[in-house]
């Protein structure tokens, strides 16, 4: 059986998600940007660190680790000294204690006082989604993959995250560090059709020029190629598009695309009655990618309701 969903209303769905997970993230950064070393914790010995941290000292981080300082350690409100360096813009310190052992794959906030996930996230992720990409070129520098995985059970390597944030720098930093620009997903997707998915062609755009190869199919067959013949011009929105149509003008001169498969996606689906106002619905099966897409949304949000139950 289909499922029936208004194209524009899931649209503004999505991005009104994310812009509340975004909102509550950036009110609780300017929340960690006004606790200073002394007050980071009540810990003689986590306190000596984060002073050190502020300091940019490595001796004395590596004297306080040394004497009982847990480099993963939270502190008083709840934040993870990693992430308190970025809030911080500290980015040698930050450095320092990815030297020292810390985790980037620990929740930036003590999960005991934030349990819920969807209000909590690694370091990692926070530095994937950074509006500097000079963390996560210091974290590159500390050791971790340019192609790593951080979640192995969807098999997106950290290019995805970035991306999916829209961080451009980041993404550039990432390429700059031998990340692969097509690099898989389990489900066979490249983040090139991942950006077509969530209708961001700004950063679609900069990885086509960037290299990446709009032909790469997913599991199922479909590329980005596809999408765009698929869906046309429906949900990029004002900001993308410049973009949008510098890709199109990109893949016709490729000979992948003519401007008329664009015409002709941009068709209603299921026209609304001659002379009758209305709107016009579009159907998503189930197994297709928006389909899919729209289940994902719907169970993020049943498993945060039933965590706050």
């Amino acid at each position: 059986m289909k499922l029936l969903y208004i194209a524009y209303a899931s649209g503004i769905l999505l991005l009104a998600f994310i812009g509340f997970f975004v909102l509550k993230h950036d009110i609780r950064s300017q929340q960690e940007d006004q606790i200073t070393a002394i007050s980071f914790s009540t810990d003689p010995d986590v306190s000596r660190l984060a002073i050190a941290l502020e300091k940019h000292n490595r001796e004395d981080i590596a004297v306080a680790i040394q004497r009982g300082a847990n480099v993963n350690a939270c502190g008083t409100a709840g934040y993870r000294m990693l992430d308190w360096a970025m809030s911080r813009r500290n980015v040698r310190g930050f450095e320092a204690l990815l030297e020292q052992g810390a985790r980037l794959d620990a929740l930036y906030k003590d999960p005991r006082i934030t349990a819920d996930r969807s209000y909590n996230a690694t370091v990692l992720e926070r530095v994937l989604a950074a509006d500097s990409d000079d963390f996560i070129r210091a974290a590159i520098r500390s050791g971790i993959p340019p192609d790593h995985v951080p979640f192995s059970r969807d098999g997106r390597s950290m290019i995805f995250f970035a991306a999916n944030a829209g961080r451009t720098s980041v993404v550039d930093a990432l390429l700059d560090s031998g990340a692969t620009i097509d690099y898989r997903s389990n489900d066979g997707r490249n983040v090139l059709f991942d950006a077509m998915l969530a209708r961001n062609y700004g950063i679609a755009w900069q990885l086509l020029k960037r290299g990446a190869d709009p032909t790469v199919k997913n599991n199922r067959g479909h590329d980005f190629v596809w999408g765009l013949k698929e869906w046309g011009s429906r949900g990029v929105r004002p900001e993308h598009r410049e973009s949008f149509e510098a890709i199109v003008d990109e893949l016709v001169r490729r000979g992948l695309l003519t401007r008329q498969d664009i015409v002709e996606a941009d068709k209603p689906k299921q026209p609304a009655a001659a002379g009758k106002p209305g709107i016009t619905v579009i159907e998503h099966a189930p197994d297709s990618e928006a389909g899919r897409a729209i289940q994902e949304l719907d169970r993020l949000e049943r498993d945060s309701i039933r965590r706050n139950r």
